[in-house]
């Protein structure tokens, strides 16, 4: 069976790194169960413009850019494929909110 939930990320009109996000790992207590996508979409909602750093961590406290200075003025999406385990993003202009939605993939 293959699970795509949806979830919020990320919603702020500050510039700033935001909470981090899990794609999935097999085994993880209190988690779904289930291998996660190394894929995930990501769907940036704005009324305003923003740039976003999209950054990428293997255990969840050490950030690399996996995106650098991605910029749009009235929203979009981007689907990114072999995503490490961890993701949050970093606002680095902003004006107006932004929300980020991203949808992974679980098999189970």
């Amino acid at each position: 069976m293959l699970l795509a939930p949806i979830n919020s990320i990320f919603n702020s009109a500050s510039t700033g790194a935001g909470s981090l996000y899990e794609l999935g790992k097999e085994g993880t207590p209190g988690k779904a169960a289930g291998i996660g996508s190394p894929q995930v979409i990501l769907q940036f909602i704005t009324a305003g413009t923003f740039t976003v750093d999209v950054e990428a961590s293997l255990d969840g406290t050490n950030f690399f850019n996996w995106v650098d200075a991605f910029s749009d003025t009235d929203g979009d999406a981007l689907i990114i494929d072999n995503a490490p385990i961890y993701l949050r993003i970093n606002t680095t202009a902003i004006s107006g909110n932004l929300q980020v939605l991203a949808q992974k993939f679980i098999s189970q």
